[in-house]
């Protein structure tokens, strides 16, 4: 990834301050939860650089990592209804963090290993309490809507970089 991207990327990171797509309410079920990712630049943020990193990683790691960021992510939502609102101005800070987090691993491709799981786990820990804190009704319903976005983001990113990468190896 070239330094351009990163600074792009950097800079849609700072326009998502604070996380816009959090207004709270979520108690609509299924359809909320699964157009909320595309309604926010911090999700779109952070779900594209976490699929442009995924495209780095060997399948099995890759695979590994996507689903331990939505198993994560699809917790902190259930978990998310225990937190006082001070710690709700914590959590938005972490969305905050684990999208530049994104964005320096797909920058920098980097190979972490076992470790990738780990590290894609902790990163979306806070997206999903953000909207465990938000949620009022429905929470069920929500989180596998937004789980399935999250997925749907995050393996079209991975795709197109990965689609793209090849086209390019093969006509240089």
């Amino acid at each position: 990834m070239k330094r351009y991207q990163l600074l792009a990327g950097s800079v849609l990171a700072a326009l998502s301050i604070p996380a816009l797509a959090h207004p709270g309410g979520h108690d609509a079920g299924f359809w909320q939860g699964f157009v909320h990712p595309f309604t926010g630049v911090d999700h779109l943020v952070a779900m594209a650089f976490l699929g442009f990193w995924l495209s780095s990683l060997s399948r099995a790691t890759a695979s590994k990592t996507l689903f331990a960021a939505i198993a994560v992510f699809a917790g902190g939502i259930v978990m998310g209804g225990q937190l006082s609102s001070a710690q709700v101005a914590w959590v938005e800070l972490s969305v905050l963090a684990s999208a530049g987090v994104m964005i320096v691993l797909a920058g920098c491709r980097a190979q972490l290993g076992a470790a990738a799981p780990i590290v894609a786990a902790a990163a979306f820990a806070g997206h999903g309490l953000a909207h465990g804190a938000e949620a009022s009704a429905q929470v069920l319903p929500f989180t596998v809507g937004a789980s399935l976005a999250m997925a749907i983001l995050a393996s079209v990113a991975s795709l197109t970089l990965y689609s793209a990468r090849q086209r390019f190896h093969k006509a240089a």
